[in-house]
C-alpha cells in the first residue's frame, strides 16, 4: 500500500515553491534584460530534437513520457546516488529556467499574445515540474539515507540506515505518482494546450 506521510508532502511543496521562483526570477530576468532575441530562439530550438518537433497526436505524448517520466528521472535517480546533497536537483532548475527563458521571450516579442501562451502552457508546465518535485523529494530521502550509510561506516555505535528501504520508497512514488502525473501532464500538452491557445487567440 501506498503511504505518503506529512513530512513528504511539506517537503515537495518547499521544492514546488523553489522551482516555481526559479521560473518566476528567470521570466522577470530574461524580460528586463538586453538579450539577442533571434539567437536565444534558435538556442532553445536547437534543443528541441526533430523527432519532438515532428510529432504530433499519440507519438508525441509517448516521446515526452519516455523523456520527462524515463530519461530525466533516470538521471535524477543517478545524480541521487552521489553522496552529495541537492545535485539531483539539476534537472529540476533546468526544467523551471527554460519555460522561463522561453515566456520571457514572448511577454519581449508581443504581450498579449504572450498571456495566451502562458495560460495555455501553465497547466502541463506545471504538472511536469510537480512531477520532477515528488521525485526529487523522494530523492532527498534516498540521498540522505546513502549519506547516513556512509557515515556509518565510521562509527561503531549508531542508528543504523536502511538503503534498501529507501530505494523502495524510491520506486513506490515513482511508479504510483510520479509517472500518472507525467502521463497527464503530456496529455494536458498535447491536446489541453492547444485548445487554451485556440480559445485564447480568438478573445
Amino acid at each position: 500500500m501506498l503511504a505518503i506521510d506529512k513530512s513528504f508532502i511539506i517537503r515537495t511543496l518547499k521544492i514546488l515553491l523553489f522551482s516555481l521562483s526559479i521560473m518566476i526570477l528567470t521570466i522577470a530576468i530574461t524580460y528586463s534584460i538586453n538579450i539577442n532575441v533571434k539567437a536565444m530562439i534558435k538556442g532553445i530550438d536547437n534543443d528541441i530534437s526533430r523527432s519532438v518537433k515532428q510529432s504530433s497526436g499519440l507519438g508525441a505524448i509517448i516521446i515526452y513520457i519516455v523523456n520527462n517520466g524515463f530519461i530525466v528521472p533516470l538521471q535524477m535517480f543517478l545524480l541521487s546516488l552521489i553522496p552529495i546533497q541537492f545535485l539531483y536537483f539539476f534537472n529540476l532548475i533546468y526544467s523551471s529556467v527554460l519555460p522561463g527563458i522561453v515566456i520571457g521571450i514572448l511577454l519581449k516579442i508581443d504581450f498579449y499574445k504572450a498571456i495566451a501562451n502562458i495560460i495555455s502552457v501553465f497547466p502541463h508546465t506545471t504538472l511536469e515540474i510537480l512531477g520532477f518535485c515528488i521525485f526529487a523529494s523522494v530523492l532527498f530521502q534516498l540521498n540522505k539515507s546513502i549519506r547516513s550509510k556512509i557515515r556509518e561506516l565510521f562509527k561503531k555505535n549508531g542508528e543504523r540506515t536502511s538503503i534498501i528501504k529507501s530505494l523502495y520508497n524510491t520506486v513506490k512514488i515513482y511508479i504510483f505518482v510520479v509517472i500518472p502525473v507525467i502521463v497527464l501532464a503530456a496529455i494536458c500538452e498535447e491536446y489541453l494546450r492547444k485548445i487554451l491557445y485556440s480559445l485564447l487567440s480568438v478573445i
